[in-house]
């Protein structure tokens, strides 16, 4: 039985509250082992907190790009369920744009009562993260944790890493994601996200519109 529009939305919210949760935890694990290495920048054991670190940006990667597949839910005939068992952040977002170019995350803010009471809205910030700089990264740190040749590691006996390199992709991550919007045109909703509600855990709301609605800087009108 075809569950309801408020059904497939209450689907999708629970989904993906629970995957950018896990964000959260991800981001918040990263914090001690970034002030650890601070603290004590030449004690040797350091690139044990730099490989922890790699890790989490890594599966923070896994966990958006699923969110954002688990918010394409409501597509007819897609193919969600199968991209659903694939694992590679980067091939999941390569697919899923395919399917909509306004799909990667877009950071906002949302100016309250703007122009009057409950008048609130929704205003895209400027990009702190894209769909090839999320696949980079992605890649990245991929590199940054694989073994290697038997020769680097005859030449390097502790992994190389860079704190400044970590910090920026971490930092990267929570401007894009800590309020952010999922464009969905094909039902003409977009799906409003933040990291952190009162009670502090992440939580989603979908914005409906009226009628078709365009978006800024491409020619295509959506319909219903």
């Amino acid at each position: 039985m075809a569950l309801s529009e408020a059904e497939s939305q209450e689907r999708i919210s629970t989904y993906y509250t629970a995957l950018m949760d896990q964000v959260v935890v991800r981001l918040e694990a990263m914090v001690p082992h970034l002030e650890e290495v601070r603290a004590n920048p030449a004690h040797p054991n350091n690139w044990q907190n730099a490989e922890l670190c790699y890790l989490q940006i890594r599966k923070i990667c896994e966990y958006t790009a699923l969110a954002v597949l688990m918010a394409h839910d409501l597509y007819a005939e897609n193919p969600v369920e199968s991209l659903g068992k694939k694992w590679h952040a980067a091939d999941i977002f390569k697919q899923i744009l395919k399917l909509n170019p306004h799909a990667f995350p877009a950071a906002t803010v949302v100016p309250i009562d703007k122009n009057g009471p409950g008048q609130h809205h929704v205003e895209a910030t400027k990009e702190f993260l894209g769909p090839e700089d999320l696949a980079e990264m992605y890649g990245q740190c991929g590199d940054r944790l694989h073994v290697g040749s038997i020769k680097k590691l005859i030449e390097s006996r502790i992994p190389p890493f860079d704190l400044g390199e970590i910090v920026l992709w971490r930092n990267r991550l929570v401007q894009a994601l800590n309020t952010h919007l999922v464009m969905l045109p094909h039902i003409g909703s977009v799906l409003l996200v933040t990291l952190a509600n009162a009670e502090g855990n992440a939580s989603c709301v979908f914005a409906k519109a009226d009628g078709p609605f365009a978006i800024d800087g491409d020619p295509m009108v959506f319909g219903l």
